[in-house]
């Protein structure tokens, strides 16, 4: 990391099927080395990916899938390079944005291993869902491990983030893509009380297709 330039994000695309670690080694022992990346989980829990994700990643089919894969040309779309979409593809054909918000709040972390509400949001109405795209915050200190904890529906802790890393500055936000169809509740808590603390992120509001319906299994 010596010859990488301080505060500028990497470009990096690593695929993994299983599981994806991500470690550090150095020489020498290192105080306070912060760092954060990115990661894109495809699928539900666990992870299933479509017949065209197989087929780029080379995973065997089912014998349904085969048959799926036949019926409806599958392998000749993936062929000419039209499947699988990509991500940011995909999200903008299928994610029509109403509307977007950045909020911003001081929270004040009187007490240790103590929880806080940052905020909870509710989507406007039942033909909206709501999308957490990013989060920004004071670094704090390490020995402080103030977190940014993120829970959405009946999913508690789906983003537990450590400030220590984070930054409010242009440009430091850690980018996400996290859905909430109902609820999204914002906390924090701290091993060592910091006092008041600035949290910053980023919700959009999404309109609920037919089709994103389907693919969060709502009918």
């Amino acid at each position: 990391t010596a010859a990488m330039l301080s505060n500028l994000i990497g470009a990096w695309w690593l695929s993994s099927k299983d599981i994806l670690y991500y470690n550090h080694f150095g020489l020498a022992a290192v105080a306070d080395y912060t760092t954060h990346f990115g990661v894109w989980a495809k699928g539900g829990s666990p992870v299933t990916p479509t017949i065209a994700d197989k087929l780029f990643y080379n995973i065997p089919l089912t014998n349904d899938e085969k048959a799926v894969c036949e019926e409806l040309g599958i392998r000749n779309t993936f062929e000419k390079g039209l499947l699988p979409l990509p991500i940011s593809q995909q999200i903008e054909r299928e994610y029509r944005i109403v509307g977007e918000e950045t909020h911003s709040r001081s929270i004040t972390i009187a007490a240790a291993n103590t929880v806080y509400t940052i905020e909870t949001l509710y989507p406007k109405n039942t033909n909206e869902f709501l999308v957490l795209t990013r989060l920004a915050a004071d670094p704090g200190t390490v020995a402080q491990n103030v977190r940014f904890i993120v829970d959405r529906d009946r999913d508690v802790g789906i983003a537990d983030l450590a400030t220590y890393a984070l930054s409010k500055v242009a440009g430091g936000e850690v980018a996400c893509f996290i859905p909430a169809m109902t609820e999204l509740r914002l906390t924090t808590t701290a091993t060592v009380a910091p006092g008041a603390h600035l949290f910053r992120y980023t919700v959009q509001r999404v309109k609920l297709s037919n089709l994103l319906r389907v693919r969060f299994g709502l009918v």
